[in-house]
């Protein structure tokens, strides 16, 4: 068939159809019963006493604890780069973070936060020993490492 012979076609159908709804509205809607009439007009309403909430007696609060200057500047240094904080910004490494001379042969090459990290290439798990010091914590850009009661701290290289 042609388009216009189908055209023609779904027009016949459409229209007695379209027909129908609107008379079965027209004819539903005068059946309703009327409407009630409306209650007289019983005057001005009365005047109503706002409610108030109960009286809160004042309790002892705390002052809370005085923040940190130190977190405080380093909120301040992130928040300032673009979009509030970058993602893919390393965090700012703290003084107690830097490597310790006893470990500058040491390479951390990877973490799994909680689990292990890759030191020289080798995986060393949490507990286990790497040369003498013992894996103790891994975070999410350093580790913790223990040797002689001694605690050492080793970050990923910025390079």
């Amino acid at each position: 068939m042609e388009k216009k012979k189908k055209e023609l076609i779904l027009i016949a159908i459409l229209v007695p159809v379209l027909i129908i709804v609107v008379y079965s509205n027209f004819i539903a809607g005068n059946d309703q019963p009327p409407t009630p009439p409306l209650p007289a007009d019983p005057g001005p309403p009365a005047a109503v006493e706002p409610v108030l909430p109960p009286a809160v007696p004042p309790t002892d609060r705390e002052e809370p604890a005085p923040l940190d200057e130190e977190i405080i500047a380093r909120q301040t240094e992130i928040a300032a780069g673009p979009w509030e904080r970058d993602p893919f910004r390393r965090p700012p490494v703290r003084e107690e973070d830097r490597v310790v001379q006893d470990l500058r042969d040491f390479q951390l090459s990877g973490i799994i936060a909680g689990r292990m990290a890759i030191i020289n290439g080798e995986p060393v798990r949490v507990g286990e020993e790497f040369r003498g010091y013992r894996l103790r914590r891994a975070e999410q850009y350093r580790i913790i490492l223990e040797k002689d009661g001694n605690t050492f701290i080793l970050t990923i290289s910025e390079e």
